[in-house]
């Protein structure tokens, strides 16, 4: 393995609404994958467009898997809470968000609907 490579654990939300939590050493290449290849997931293969709307970086495979099995045990209104909080976080520190403005919106009426159950 190279010294040096980031891992990424990441959601994408996918067409039909439905988050899907995963790991790469490219986020980008596997964002490709999602969307166009047959690499993909089969789980996002059949929701696509996917669009990314959170990640983090984490120091090795090992670390990602087990970030990525936590999120994955997630509800959904939790998943969405992170990917609001990091939206806002990115905001505040006048970073450019990884997800957009409405995409939020979105998610961020869904988890009111959740909430209000």
């Amino acid at each position: 393995m190279a010294i040096g490579v980031s891992w990424y654990v990441y959601i994408v939300s996918c067409s039909d609404g439905s988050l899907y939590t995963g790991t790469t050493n490219d986020l980008e290449r596997r964002i490709y994958q999602h969307n166009a290849s047959k690499a993909g997931a089969r789980y996002t293969r059949a929701r696509r467009p996917v669009e990314l709307v959170y990640y983090e970086v984490v120091d090795n495979r090992s670390e990602a898997c087990r970030k990525e099995y936590k999120i994955r045990k997630l509800p959904a209104m939790d998943k969405i809470g992170l990917i609001v909080e990091q939206y806002e976080q990115n905001k505040s520190a006048a970073m450019k968000p990884s997800v957009s403005g409405q995409k939020i919106e979105q998610l961020e009426k869904r988890l009111a609907k959740m909430v209000a159950k």
